[in-house]
C-alpha cells in the first residue's frame, strides 16, 4: 500500500459563480425581501440584470442599457461595482483572504484559487502576503480544454476576460514534493506556511499564521483547491472563498473528526474574539485559555494574520463572536481511516437557513454488487485475509447543529431513523439516512446549520474488490433560501468519476422549470422529494468514460427559478481519470456545492 491510499482524500476543487445580480430569491412568508438581496433594490423594485450585465432588466424584460463604463449591478446601473458588492452580502467581492489550509504533516503542496469574473468588463488581480505583492499576470492563468488535455494559457493583458474563469497558483512547489503535486504553472509564492512557525509542545500546530488577500478590480466568485492536483495527489480540501463583504460577527463551528481547527482572519487591528463553548468545554491553547460549557474565553486578532487553532477535542458547535466581522475557516488536519483533511469557510450565522434539502450523492457501487447483502470485514480492511461484502445502497451522514435553543425540526418525506426532533444552541447530532428528505425549523428564528459528510471506502468496500471508489469527504449543504439561478464552475479532470446532485424548486402556485447544463441540455430524471422540491443526480464521468457530451472542466447551468447544485467526484483503484490503468486513484474524494447566496435570512446572532 502506497501512503497515499492510506490517505483518504477530502474534498477537492470546484470553481463556482452565479451572476447573483440575476438571482431573483423567492420570499415566503417566513423571508421578508431585503433591500440588500441579488435581485432587489429600494429603487429597481424587483428588477435584475439581463444576461451579461449591461442592462436593467424587469420581468425577464429588459428595460434600459447602462451607459457606457457602468454595469448593471442588483437591479441597477452603478459606476463602481466593488462598492455595491460590499453592501451586497453575496458570493461576489472584490476582496478574499485565506490561508494555505493545513493538512495531515504540513508538507507543502499546489494551493490554488479559481477565480470566475461575472462581469462584462475584464478584471485585475492582486496578491498581498506578509508584504509580498504580486500581479495576477504571474500566477492567474486560463484553462483550456477539458478532462486530462486541459492546458494553462496566460493572461490576456494580464486580466480575467469578461464573464471568463482563471485559476490562480497560490503557492506551491514547481517539482513534485513525494505523494504532493507541484503547481503545473508557476505560483505566485515557492512556499507559504500552513502552520505556525514556532508553537509550543503544549499547544501543538496552534498559533499565527499568514494569511494571503486577493484583490480584483470587479466582484467575481472564488473558491480554493489544496493540494491542486486532485485524485494523483495527496490529500485534498476545497472551499468557497467568502468575499470580506460576507464575513459577519457571529458564528457556530462545524468541523468534521479528528484533529480539527478553526483558522479566524480579521482585516482591523484590535478585532476582539470571544469563544464560547455551549455543549462541550474548549481545552486551552497557546492564547486561549482553557473556557468551561457557559463560559467565555476571548482572543486579539491584527490584520493580515490568521490564528489557527488546533485541538483533539472537537470544536464542533463553538460560538465564536466579534466586536467587528470576521472570517471563520474550520477543518481538520487528520482524520476517519485511513487519515484525511479538509477545509471549509464558514458562513456567519444570519446566512444559515431553516430549511435544508438533504440529498445525498448517488451510490458509489451503482450498479450494485450481485452480493449487495450488508456485511463486515472480520479482519483488517486492504488485506488478503478479509473476508467481506460490498455495501450497497449507502447511508448518508449529515452534522446538524443548532443556534438557538428550542428549535423543533420537522422533516419530510419521513424522518431518518433516530433523527432527532429538538436542537438547541451549540448541540450537534448525526443523522444517518439511506433516502433523502427536507428538513425545517419552526421559522426563520430558529436557523441551523448541516454538514454532509462522505464514509470511508472500507464502510463499503472493505476489502477493495470494487477499487475502493471515495474516501471520507466534509462539505457543507446549502439552505434552500440560498439556492441561486445561474452557475459557472468547474470540475477536477483529474477524478475519474464526477457527479452532479440537481435540487429544483417549484414557486408557490407554479410548476417545475426546466434546469439547462451546457453539455447536457435541459436534465431529466427528477424524483418527488416534496411537493416543493425534486431532485436528480447525473454523472459528467463514469470510471473515466465520457457521460454523452459532458467532461469535466468549465460548466454552466440555469434556469428561470431557484435550484441548488452539489458536485461530487471520486476515484477508483485501477482507473485515472483517462479510463487508463497506469495508477490507482482509490480512497480519494471531493464535494463542493457550485455556489451559493450569502445574503442575510435571518434575524438570530448568536453569542
Amino acid at each position: 500500500m502506497t501512503p497515499r491510499f492510506l490517505l483518504l482524500t477530502a474534498c477537492t476543487m470546484v470553481a463556482v459563480a452565479c451572476a447573483a445580480s440575476e438571482r431573483g430569491f423567492e420570499q415566503t412568508a417566513d423571508t421578508p425581501p431585503a433591500t440588500n438581496a441579488p435581485g432587489f433594490s429600494a429603487d429597481a423594485g424587483q428588477c435584475t440584470c439581463s444576461s451579461g450585465g449591461k442592462a436593467v432588466a424587469c420581468e425577464g424584460q429588459e428595460l434600459r442599457a447602462c451607459p457606457e463604463g457602468q454595469r448593471c449591478f442588483a437591479g441597477g446601473c452603478i459606476e463602481d461595482a466593488c462598492e455595491a458588492a460590499k453592501e451586497k452580502q453575496s458570493a461576489e467581492g472584490c476582496s478574499f483572504y485565506t490561508v494555505v489550509p493545513d493538512a495531515y504533516e504540513g508538507k507543502q503542496g499546489c494551493y490554488a484559487v479559481f477565480l470566475t469574473n461575472t462581469s462584462p468588463r475584464p478584471v485585475d488581480v492582486k496578491l498581498r502576503s506578509e508584504g509580498l505583492e504580486v500581479a495576477g499576470s504571474d500566477f492567474v492563468y486560463l484553462p483550456k480544454g477539458s478532462g486530462n488535455d486541459i492546458e494553462y494559457e496566460p493572461l490576456p493583458n494580464g486580466q480575467i476576460p469578461e464573464n471568463g474563469l482563471a485559476i490562480a497558483f497560490i503557492a506551491g512547489p514547481t517539482s513534485a514534493n513525494g505523494d504532493y503535486k507541484s503547481c503545473p504553472a508557476q505560483p505566485a509564492m515557492k512556499h507559504a506556511r500552513s502552520q505556525p512557525q514556532d508553537f509550543a509542545p503544549s499547544s501543538p500546530w496552534t498559533g499565527y499564521v499568514p494569511s494571503i488577500l486577493l484583490e480584483t478590480s470587479e466582484p467575481v466568485v472564488a473558491s480554493d483547491i489544496y493540494p491542486y492536483g486532485g485524485a494523483d495527489s495527496y490529500v485534498t480540501g476545497a472551499t468557497i472563498l467568502l468575499p470580506v463583504n460576507a464575513w459577519g460577527k457571529s458564528y457556530v463551528s462545524v468541523t468534521p473528526p479528528g484533529t480539527n481547527f478553526v483558522d479566524l482572519i480579521a482585516t482591523d487591528d484590535d478585532t476582539e474574539i470571544t469563544l464560547a463553548p455551549k455543549t462541550r468545554p474548549l481545552g486551552g491553547a497557546d492564547l486561549v485559555m482553557p473556557t468551561e460549557v457557559g463560559k467565555t474565553s476571548s482572543l486579539w486578532l491584527t490584520r493580515d494574520k490568521a490564528y489557527h487553532l488546533v485541538r483533539i477535542e472537537d470544536l464542533t458547535g463553538l460560538v465564536l463572536s466579534g466586536n467587528k466581522p470576521f472570517l471563520v475557516i474550520s477543518g481538520s488536519r487528520c482524520w476517519g481511516a485511513p487519515c484525511d483533511a479538509a477545509h471549509q469557510q464558514l458562513p456567519t450565522v444570519s446566512t444559515l437557513g431553516w430549511e435544508y434539502a438533504a440529498v445525498g450523492h448517488r451510490d458509489r457501487l451503482a450498479p450494485a454488487p450481485e452480493d449487495d447483502s450488508v456485511g463486515q470485514c472480520l479482519n483488517v480492511p486492504y488485506t488478503a485475509t478479509c473476508q467481506c461484502r460490498p455495501v450497497s445502497p449507502e447511508t448518508h451522514e449529515y452534522r446538524l447543529v443548532g443556534t438557538v435553543d428550542g428549535t423543533v425540526l420537522r422533516y419530510e418525506p419521513e424522518a431518518p431513523p433516530g433523527a432527532p426532533k429538538t436542537i438547541q444552541a451549540g448541540q450537534d447530532v448525526w443523522i444517518h439516512s439511506l433516502e433523502p428528505f427536507v428538513v425545517r425549523s419552526q421559522d426563520k428564528r430558529h436557523p441551523f446549520f448541516i454538514a454532509e459528510l462522505m464514509s470511508s471506502c472500507a464502510q463499503i468496500d472493505p476489502c477493495g474488490k470494487r477499487g475502493c471508489p471515495g474516501d471520507p469527504e466534509f462539505t457543507t449543504v446549502v439552505p434552500t433560501a440560498q439556492f441561486l439561478r445561474n452557475y459557472l464552475f468547474f470540475t477536477d479532470p483529474t477524478y475519474p468519476t464526477t457527479s452532479l446532485v440537481v435540487t429544483r424548486t417549484r414557486p408557490e402556485g407554479g410548476e417545475f422549470a426546466d434546469v439547462k447544463l451546457d453539455c447536457a441540455g435541459v436534465i431529466s430524471g427528477w424524483k418527488p422529494l416534496t411537493d416543493r422540491y425534486e431532485y436528480t443526480r447525473l454523472d459528467l464521468v463514469t470510471d473515466g468514460a465520457r457521460q454523452g457530451g459532458c467532461d469535466n472542466g468549465r460548466h454552466e447551468m440555469s434556469s428561470t427559478q431557484d435550484f441548488g447544485v452539489m458536485i461530487w467526484g471520486w476515484g477508483k483503484d485501477g482507473i485515472l481519470a483517462d479510463g487508463t490503468t497506469k495508477s490507482a486513484t482509490g480512497a480519494t474524494s471531493y464535494a463542493f456545492p457550485a455556489s451559493r447566496g450569502l445574503r442575510p435570512v435571518n434575524p438570530v446572532d448568536i453569542k
